[in-house]
């Protein structure tokens, strides 16, 4: 529906708005019997507004990563104008020391931060769960698929975990950027770390990796930009141990969503008192 949406406007900016504000009222009564967690968790953070603007602006930034990634994945070529990718020349940077890169992002992903690496040319090796790689063959009628369903299908560069996490290092050894997809944050081998002024859990499976390795590790995310689509931003991290690998990880977290909680779509339950 969204792609359908989406392709009956010439890709302006006038158009893309139009989209998200009819996808604003869906997802709205879509998620009504959300709305109380959505409230809780956006007082805790921004104290100051109603709870009626913290339902629209949590709504707001969900239709807008939605339409973004689906603009991003079935017109490239269209709307990469509206995005600033510069910061992709930073990791082509670290890739050419030659010592692997391990690329971390909140939940460790998401997907789109690998089709947009992709696209770019540094053709990433990517860590998912096994439900997240389609096997195409088995599906008919391909030609109602999204570019990102066949992207995840036919990426030479998806590996499954739990399968062939071996494969993983040694295509990251060779020299290609690697991602997990993975929510590290439901992982069951994990560290707290104070994070949203609470001891925050955070699996410790890319923080053991890079230790072991020697991986240098970045942390990728992305910002809205006023008007337009999304800025790339990258910040290199530095940890001897796999506690202060976490440490890091959490002070990050919490950094970001504290600058930008609508960005982050997997809310924790935050008690506000401790905030």
């Amino acid at each position: 529906m969204v792609v359908l949406a989406v392709r009956a406007f010439s890709y302006s900016i006038n158009g893309i708005t139009l989209v998200k504000s009819l996808l604003l009222l869906i997802y709205l009564v879509r998620n009504i019997r959300s709305w109380h967690g959505i409230v809780d968790y956006c007082t805790a953070l921004l104290p100051a507004d109603s709870p009626m603007r913290s339902l629209i602006r949590y709504h707001w930034a969900l239709v807008d990563r939605i339409v973004w990634s689906t603009l991003g994945h079935n017109a490239w070529e269209h709307t990469v104008q509206y995005h600033d990718f510069s910061r992709v020349d930073d990791l082509r940077i670290i890739v050419s020391r030659g010592k692997g890169l391990l690329l971390l992002g909140t939940h460790y992903g998401p997907m789109c931060g690998g089709y947009v690496l992709a696209q770019e040319g540094l053709n990433p090796v990517i860590l998912a769960a096994q439900n997240s790689i389609p096997d195409l063959a088995s599906i008919p009628l391909r030609w109602l698929l999204t570019n990102e369903y066949i992207f995840r299908g036919t990426y030479d560069g998806m590996v499954a975990a739990h399968h062939s996490e071996r494969q993983f290092v040694r295509m990251m050894l060779a020299g290609r950027p690697g991602m997990i997809m993975m929510d590290g944050i439901a992982e069951r081998n994990s560290r707290a770390a104070h994070c949203l002024g609470m001891n925050y859990p955070i699996g410790i499976f890319p923080f053991k990796l890079a230790v072991r390795h020697a991986f240098p590790v970045v942390i990728m995310w992305f910002s809205k930009i006023p008007g337009n689509g999304y800025r790339l931003n990258v910040e290199e991290i530095c940890f001897g141990t796999l506690e202060e690998g976490v440490a890091q990880y959490g002070a990050f977290l919490d950094r970001i969503v504290r600058a930008d909680p609508f960005l982050w779509s997997n809310r924790p339950r935050i008690p506000a008192r401790r905030v």
